[in-house]
């Protein structure tokens, strides 16, 4: 089943194949096979024969008597029967039967039907009617018959005129009505039908084929006339006939025979085609697309079958578009109300498509909106708009696919944009590429696309103020320039939007193709465009930049800006537009930079330039900043004269005086320098100001401290001093003196730097020992020197000299292991630190031999009594130290040295660099094997 919705423009394109029913000799193919025999170099004869037993299989050739044929005069619709007067012109009365020769005085003779009901014979001499005898009677029952002439000229109501071979005779129907008919021999009437049915410029068999069918054909419905006045009419709905010439209303003479056409009547003069003994039904049509069409089962040989031969002669009616309307099919089955769909449910199953469509179900809805089922043909939708000067693009069989005439699908389509209420972007457009997937080229000239709702009242419509067609043909992308876009090409529309006015929220947008004002068709185009209210955010954008050409001290270190106290300098700050407004540049736009931490605090880093003292910067960027791009302000800061320090800054973004746009924050460190005054500091980074160290060793800590150099002069990293305002205990032997600390150790603000410049930061790293001090509370107080000068804050720091306690715990020992005689084991002992001293690994802390010496000692231990060193720790392996509270390892290597195999044990314990023994004993045990 094929299923062909209405079209929105009611339009559906037809592709077809064949004109007529198809059913017998197709006259097309009847020339292709002429023109092949032809090449064949085939004789006329046995082309003929090949052409007749092939479109009526099962017959014979058989010779018909001489007989004449009636045939009924469609085009005489007037009521009488009207010719001209002719020599030798004769009236017969069908009932006499006793022909009587007519007077050439007058022009014209009539047969006309009288107030009796019957007929009665005038003449017109001049513009008089006069009535007319035969013989004695003056009213006849009829028929009356025309002859005797060469020709009857018969006039017809347009004004035309037409000779006819034999005679025309007035038959009487009723009281009321009459029919035109001539009766001639039946090879007569042939002389005017073939070249009516057949091109005269046809081959000479495909003429002579037309010939025999035709003589069949009008045989076989001469035998089959029964009570009728007539056997066959002169239009398509028999054989078309037109006499012998016709004139014009002029007068103008157009002979409606041919010497070729006649040449084939005269060669098959008498030629019928029989079946079982009787003459066919010999069928004929124009062209059969391919495939004939077969009969009903009292014509055996007309069958369906394949017809190369239609199509091998070029011509316009083997295939063939048309043009099929809703309209002309409403109007020819008004039961169907307004037509919704066409249904296909049955073909031939010959050929293209499945083949000729037997069986067509019309679907609508009537004026109350029930629903309509019509049942017909091919041919019944074929006859709703057929070829004719009405329709010249008409279907010309039952033998059709219909595809909507216009219609659209979409390739492609962008993004719709997202529009933003002011001051936000509020215009924008949509984009859309259809390709055209109708039979029927689109004009651009009248191309564009219309709102998909009927009234183009939608929500789309808000979008695009009050048109219905505001989406306009950009291009043909398939042929750029072209004045129509061809089946199968792809178009480029665009629709503007401007939500200027409307409130926040999402609007539907959705159009069709649109020709002129014809109905919209094709797929929809669709989409949801958001109209948000807007956003005020923004992100970090590149690092601080300090603007070239600025005078020195003036830096950027980071996040920290130096300048002279007196003077001034620029830094470039950026900001990503991460909102959903375009930010405006220039010295009007509304987004300028303000201050923050608090927002909107006078600043004392304010220079000129400022708009005000809580608004540093216009956005100064080259073009306007969308968003996800980057603007930039030239942020201009001065010293003020204030003294030589530090002052902490923020700045963000703001948009019109009073809307914060949040998320960039750039804190800043102003640090002013004085350049008069040599060796100027502040204090960056104090020491802790108390700790404990222990009298041992280990007891050490470094103190680290930073200054800002707030002065004119650099300091030089290596010789840039401090001072301790008296000798220190806690001085270790890295001190120049027990009152002079190591000097400057680096540049904090740039690592690696020999000097640290004014505005910068220098690190001293100062380190103490409690090694040598007594248990008790000691100070250390410094400062910076140059050239036995201070400078700079003093720095106090109380240390609380701890006395050392080294005890430790035996927490696991190794299990017993084998000691070869004359080779060595490896055992282990893990302590803990419970004192208040860190172990150094594989320092001085060392494992003893409790006795003093040892018959296992090997030749990796350090004397005789001291196996080895701590050797690693077990808290956190890999450390170098084991902390108070952690646990260390002792591993101890034992020799056999040639001992006899016995099992025995040995004390070890542990000492701190040979001078703080403990009470430890850990007692391994091995056995010498």
């Amino acid at each position: 089943e094929e299923v062909y919705p209405r079209p929105a423009d009611g339009v559906w394109a037809v592709q077809g194949h064949g004109y007529g029913h198809g059913r017998g000799m197709s006259q097309w193919g009847a020339q292709g096979a002429a023109s092949l025999g032809e090449a064949a170099h085939q004789s006329v004869a046995a082309t003929l024969a090949t052409i007749l037993t092939t479109y009526y299989p099962l017959t014979e050739a058989a010779a018909v008597a001489a007989q004449p044929v009636r045939v009924l005069l469609t085009a005489d619709t007037d009521g009488d029967t009207e010719v001209r007067s002719a020599s030798g012109l004769t009236v017969t009365d069908g009932a006499a039967g006793t022909p009587q020769t007519l007077k050439t005085g007058p022009t014209r003779w009539r047969a006309a039907l009288g107030t009796d009901g019957l007929l009665h014979l005038s003449s017109l001499t001049g513009s008089t009617w006069t009535p007319e005898k035969i013989g004695t009677a003056t009213a006849f029952a009829g028929p009356l018959r025309f002859g005797g002439a060469t020709r009857v000229r018969l006039d017809l109501p347009d004004g035309t005129s037409r000779d006819y071979r034999g005679a025309v005779q007035a038959v009487r129907l009723s009281a009321t009505r009459v029919q035109s008919v001539a009766v001639l021999p039946l090879d007569d009437y042939l002389l005017g039908v073939v070249p009516q049915e057949a091109y005269p410029s046809w081959k000479p068999a495909a003429l002579q084929a037309q010939a025999v069918a035709a003589r069949s054909y009008s045989a076989y419905q001469r035998d089959h006339a029964g009570l009728r006045s007539y056997d066959i009419c002169d239009s398509t709905s028999c054989q078309v006939f037109r006499g012998s010439t016709v004139y014009d209303a002029s007068g103008t003479p157009a002979p409606q025979e041919d010497s070729r056409t006649t040449a084939a009547v005269t060669a098959t003069a008498g030629q019928v085609r029989t079946y079982a003994g009787a003459i066919i039904f010999a069928e004929f049509s124009s062209s059969n697309g391919g495939w004939s069409a077969a009969g009903d089962a009292r014509f055996p040989y007309l069958v369906a079958r394949q017809d190369d031969w239609d199509g091998a002669a070029p011509n316009g009616v083997h295939s063939w578009g048309a043009t099929l309307t809703a309209a002309s099919l409403e109007a020819r089955y008004p039961a169907v109300g307004h037509l919704l769909r066409l249904r296909v449910t049955a073909r031939d199953s010959h050929g293209e498509w499945g083949g000729r469509v037997t069986t067509v179900v019309l679907e609508g809805v009537d004026s109350h909106g029930a629903a309509t089922s019509v049942t017909t043909t091919g041919s019944g939708v074929a006859a709703a708009r057929p070829l004719s000067r009405a329709y010249p693009d008409g279907l010309r069989s039952s033998w059709w696919h219909l595809s909507p005439a216009h219609d659209a699908t979409v390739a492609s389509w962008g993004a719709a944009p997202r529009l933003v209420r002011p001051p936000g972007q509020t215009t924008g457009s949509l984009t859309v590429t259809m390709v055209n997937a109708g039979a029927s080229p689109w004009p651009v000239a009248d191309l564009h696309l219309a709102t998909s709702t009927a009234s183009g009242s939608g929500a789309e419509q808000k979008l695009t103020g009050t048109s219905t067609t505001p989406g306009r043909f950009v291009a043909d992308l398939t042929r750029p320039g072209a004045t129509s876009v061809l089946p199968g090409e792809r178009a480029a529309f665009q629709v503007p939007l401007d939500a200027t006015g409307l409130p926040a929220g999402s609007y539907a947008a959705s159009y069709r193709v649109q020709l002129g004002t014809a109905p919209a068709f094709g797929a929809v185009a669709a989409w949801t465009v958001a109209l948000v209210e807007p956003t005020w955010t923004a992100r970090p954008g590149a690092a601080p930049v300090l603007v070239a050409g600025q005078s020195s001290p003036s830096a950027l270190l980071g996040s920290t800006v130096v300048l002279a106290r007196s003077g001034s300098t620029t830094v470039t700050l950026s900001a990503r537009n991460t909102s959903n407004t375009t930010w405006p540049v220039g010295s009007t736009s509304p987004v300028q930079l303000g201050t923050s931490q608090p927002r909107g605090r006078t600043s004392a880093s304010k220079a000129g330039g400022w708009p005000t003292a809580d608004r540093a910067a216009h956005l100064a960027a080259a073009a306007s900043v969308a968003p996800g791009s980057t603007g930039t302000f030239a942020l201009r800061l001065g010293g003020n004269g204030l003294p030589a320090g530090a002052t902490h800054e923020a700045f963000e973004p703001e948009w019109g005086g009073r809307t914060w746009i949040s998320g960039d924050l750039t804190a800043l460190t102003v640090v002013r320098t004085d350049p008069a005054v040599a060796r100027l500091a502040s204090l960056e980074l104090a020491p802790t100001a108390s700790f404990s160290l222990v009298n041992a060793p280990t007891g050490t800590r470094t103190l680290v401290l930073r200054l800002r150099n707030l002065g004119g002069a650099s300091w030089p990293v290596g010789s840039e001093g401090l001072q301790a305002s008296a000798p220190s205990v806690l001085a270790t032997s890295a001190w120049p003196s027990s009152s002079r600390p190591p000097a400057l150790a680096a540049n904090a603000s740039r690592p690696g730097q020999v000097s640290v410049r004014p505005g910068e930061v220098g690190e001293w790293r100062v380190p103490v020992s409690g090694l040598h001090a007594t248990p008790g509370t000691v100070r250390l107080s410094l400062g910076a020197t140059s050239g036995g000068h201070a400078y700079g804050p003093a720095m106090t720091v109380t240390v609380t000299v701890v006395a050392a306690r080294f005890t430790a715990a035996v927490v696991a020992v190794h299990p017993m292991v084998s000691v070869p005689s004359r080779g060595s084991a490896t055992t282990s002992y893990d302590v803990k630190n419970t004192g208040n001293v860190v172990w150094v690994v594989r320092g001085t802390l060392r494992s003893t031999v409790r006795a003093g010496s040892s018959p296992s000692r090997a030749s990796s231990w350090l004397s005789a009594s001291r196996p080895g060193p701590l050797t690693a720790s077990v808290t956190r392996p890999g450390a170098t130290v084991v902390r108070p509270g952690e646990v260390g390892r002792i591993v101890v290597v034992l020799a056999g040295n040639g001992r006899t195999p016995r099992t025995t044990s040995e004390v070890f314990g542990l000492s701190w660099d040979g001078w703080r023994p403990t009470s430890l004993s850990a007692v391994l045990a091995y056995r010498v094997v």
